[in-house]
């Protein structure tokens, strides 16, 4: 089966109940695109679920983890496989249906080497506990690395061919979220062409959010040891 050349990345952890229906939105978009899910080691039918959507599409791929470990470590899988297959654009998106795939095609045209998606606080359809979270994750992380991100732990963007095939992925953490950190933070070091695009954030459909006090704190560990020699 030929490949097309955009890869949707699709992170699971027992998401059983909104699998089928963000598959059905972004085939809704008709985007030639192809779909990669990277399960954790989902206790549920997670996995049978995406067994059943690759029986009717063939641009439907599955990596299964041997156990769950983090989101750094799934999309950094996500990554390898796609300089492998050689894609020109990867796009990085949430599988709980908070990312809206109406966004994928403004993120997939930007003109840009790494395109970010950030939330906008005041259409953001978050509790509150969550908004000052957001809000904290970005003063601390623009302090530690000298930056200006709008919103630098926002996980969804659009990497272009350059940046997947330049980036160092044996350098990239395998803990926490900092992944969605040290990516951004990649594309502004290296002089790589960076962009921003307000998209529009969701509540999860169902099931419960994998943000956990132990995820906080391994993503603020990997940011200050980071932050430590490498600032903008």
């Amino acid at each position: 089966m030929e490949k097309n050349k955009t890869l949707i990345l699709l992170p699971t952890y027992n998401e059983e109940s909104n699998i089928t229906i963000i598959y059905d939105e972004i085939r809704r978009t008709r985007i030639p695109c192809d779909l990669l899910f990277i399960d954790g080691s989902s206790t549920d039918s997670t996995v049978q679920v995406i067994e059943d959507i690759q029986g009717k599409d063939q641009n439907v791929y599955l990596i299964k983890e041997p156990r769950k470990a983090s989101l750094s470590t799934a999309y950094k899988l996500g990554l390898i496989y796609s300089r492998q297959n050689n894609y020109e654009k990867t796009i990085q998106f949430d599988s709980d249906g908070t990312h809206n795939p109406k966004d994928l095609e403004s993120l997939i045209s930007e003109d840009a080497d790494f395109v970010s998606g950030i939330r906008i606080r005041k259409k953001l359809n978050q509790p509150s506990h969550r908004k000052a979270l957001t809000l904290l994750a970005r003063t601390l992380v623009n302090l530690t690395l000298g930056s200006e991100f709008k919103d630098p732990t926002s996980g969804i963007s659009c990497m272009s061919k350059r940046f997947t095939h330049s980036v160092n992925l044996d350098a990239l953490s395998q803990k926490g979220y900092f992944i969605q950190i040290q990516l951004k933070f990649y594309a502004i070091k290296n002089n790589l062409k960076y962009s921003e695009l307000p998209i529009d954030f969701r509540s999860r459909l169902s099931g419960i959010s994998k943000m956990n006090l132990s995820v906080i704190f391994d993503t603020l560990f990997e940011l200050l040891k980071f932050g430590v020699n490498n600032r903008l």
